[in-house]
């Protein structure tokens, strides 16, 4: 039994290393769904643009 409460440092370590590396990739891609959603909002902005012009020059 003392050997499993020797080794339960090193996992609470790996276990606190997982969630800092965790925490960072939700971070990583918030930041990609961020610039995803910008890139989308000015597709469609630019979209709306050409089918107004298209609509008025017919």
């Amino acid at each position: 039994m003392a050997s499993v409460s020797l080794g339960a440092p090193n996992d609470i370590d790996t276990l606190k290393q997982r969630i800092v590396t965790l925490e960072q990739q939700v971070v990583d891609l918030r930041a990609q769904l961020e610039e995803r959603d910008d890139e989308l909002a000015a597709a469609r902005a630019a979209n709306r643009e050409l089918m107004t012009r298209l609509n008025t020059t017919t």
